[in-house]
């Protein structure tokens, strides 16, 4: 995403400029410049300090702001989930990446109990089972939720949803997401076999679309 696309968006974020050395500056249009005329030089990152775009090539950050912790590589196995109809998980094409890798992920809560995901994490299939795969090789925690998919309260209301505009991923695999009720329930659920319509909207899919689309033309004119 580009830094004018973070302004618009409804989300808020930290937004620095590197100024000179390792001097950091809170990015202000006035003193700046527009978000249209700068492409490089600044830091976006969620308002818990964790880095989501660097353009700045430099290997300093603004004080506060780190990156991502990475923990040491496992294989932990998928845990069991359930089909809860009280938890709705969606994924649609993203507005800022609409190619293939990125997409946005909703999740509404369909129930008439407030909800909060206490964990979450990619699972991708390894031979005959799914093992963890995410960038920290580890769950995201409950705080990573909240500020990726823009969740402003801790509990997330009947009818409510948090929604990440640029989620990514590819391959055989499952989100999975840890619930807890406010009632003290806990469950584990998971989206859908990972996004079929991610490989149909991506720009191979499309084109093998309109390949097949084509021949039916051309077959239908010849023998009908």
């Amino acid at each position: 995403m580009s830094l004018a696309q973070y302004i618009r968006e409804e989300q808020e974020f930290l937004i620095y400029i590197h100024a000179s050395a390792d001097e950091w500056e809170v990015y202000e249009p006035d003193r700046h410049g527009t978000p249209e005329s700068i492409h490089e030089g600044y830091v976006v990152a969620y308002l818990n300090g964790e880095v989501l775009e660097d353009c700045a090539n430099t290997e300093s950050l603004p004080p506060g702001i780190d990156y991502i912790k990475v923990f040491k590589k496992n294989q932990e196995v998928m845990p069991q989930c359930v089909d809860d109809a009280r938890v709705k998980i969606q994924h649609e094409p993203s507005p800022y990446h609409p190619s293939d890798g990125h997409y946005c992920t909703r999740i509404r809560n369909m129930g008439s109990v407030p909800f909060k995901v206490r964990r979450f994490a990619a699972f991708r299939a390894i031979g005959r089972q799914y093992r963890i795969s995410t960038v920290s090789n580890s769950w995201f925690t409950e705080d990573q939720f909240r500020n990726w998919f823009n969740q402003k309260t801790e509990w997330l209301a009947p009818g409510d949803e948090a929604v990440d505009q640029d989620n990514y991923g590819s391959g055989n695999g499952y989100w999975v997401f840890e619930i807890e009720f406010d009632t003290g329930e806990i469950v584990t659920v998971k989206d859908g076999p990972f996004r079929w319509w991610k490989r149909v909207l991506s720009p191979a899919g499309c084109s093998m679309l309109i390949v097949v689309f084509i021949f039916i033309v051309i077959f239908r004119k010849m023998f009908l």
